[in-house]
C-alpha cells in the first residue's frame, strides 16, 4: 500500500473513532487527509469503495498482529494466559484505537454488509487462536469454551476500558479472568473438560 493510501486509511479510522461512522464522508476524509475530494475519489471513487478498503486494511493489520504473536513461544501451560494478555493489551489499541473502533464497526455492520463480514472474519480468527490453545490443554470440544472466553474479553473495553466508568477495576477484572482460566484449565483438570456446561 502506498504512503498516500496508508495516510487515507489512518485518517478514515480516526474519523470513525472520533466522529462515529455517521461522520465518515468522502469530504471529511479528503479534508482530514489534506487532499482534494477529486484526489480521494481517484483512489476510492465512492464511499462504499472507501469502506471496502478500510475493511481490507483493518483485516490486514489484525492478521499481521496475530502472525507476530504466533512467532512468540510460550509453554503450553501458560499459552492460554499469554494469548488472553495479548488480546487484552492488543498492540492495535495504540495504533488504531481498536476498542473504540470496534464499537463503531458494530454500528456500521448494521447497514454495511462488508463490515459485518469483516467482523465475522476477525472473530473467526480470534476464535481459532483461542481454540488452538484449548486443544493444547486437552479440551475435546473447544468451541463453546472459546466463545465464552472471547465474550469475556470483548466485553472488557465496554465496561472497564480507558475512559470508562469502571476503569479503576480494569486490572482486578483481568486478574479474575486469569483466575477463571487457572481454575478451569490447570494442567491436571483440563484433560477431562469437553466443554463449558
Amino acid at each position: 500500500m502506498s504512503e498516500r493510501k496508508k495516510q487515507i486509511m489512518e485518517e478514515t479510522v480516526n474519523i470513525v473513532v472520533t466522529h462515529g461512522h455517521a461522520g465518515l464522508t468522502m469530504r471529511a476524509v479528503a479534508r482530514a487527509s489534506g487532499i482534494k475530494l477529486g484526489a480521494l475519489q481517484y483512489h476510492y471513487p465512492t464511499r462504499i469503495d472507501l469502506i471496502c478498503a478500510l475493511s481490507d486494511w483493518i483485516s490486514e493489520q489484525t492478521v499481521t498482529n496475530f502472525q507476530a504473536y504466533s512467532q512468540q513461544e510460550h509453554t503450553d501451560e501458560r499459552s492460554l494466559h499469554a494469548l488472553v494478555d495479548f488480546l487484552i493489551e492488543d498492540p492495535l489499541e495504540q495504533e488504531l484505537n481498536i476498542n473504540t473502533l470496534y464499537e463503531q464497526l458494530w454500528s456500521m455492520a448494521l447497514t454495511e454488509p462488508v463490515i459485518q463480514e469483516l467482523l465475522n472474519d476477525l472473530y473467526d480468527l480470534y476464535l481459532g487462536y483461542i481454540e488452538q490453545q484449548l486443544v493444547k490443554l486437552g479440551v475435546e470440544k473447544p468451541r463453546p469454551d472459546a466463545l465464552v472466553i472471547m465474550s469475556m474479553l470483548e466485553g472488557l473495553p465496554i465496561f472497564i476500558g480507558r475512559g470508562r466508568r469502571w476503569n479503576k477495576y480494569a486490572q482486578s477484572s483481568v486478574d479474575v479472568i486469569h483466575e477463571f482460566l487457572e481454575a478451569r484449565y490447570s494442567k491436571n483438570e483440563a484433560r477431562n473438560i469437553t466443554s463449558i456446561d
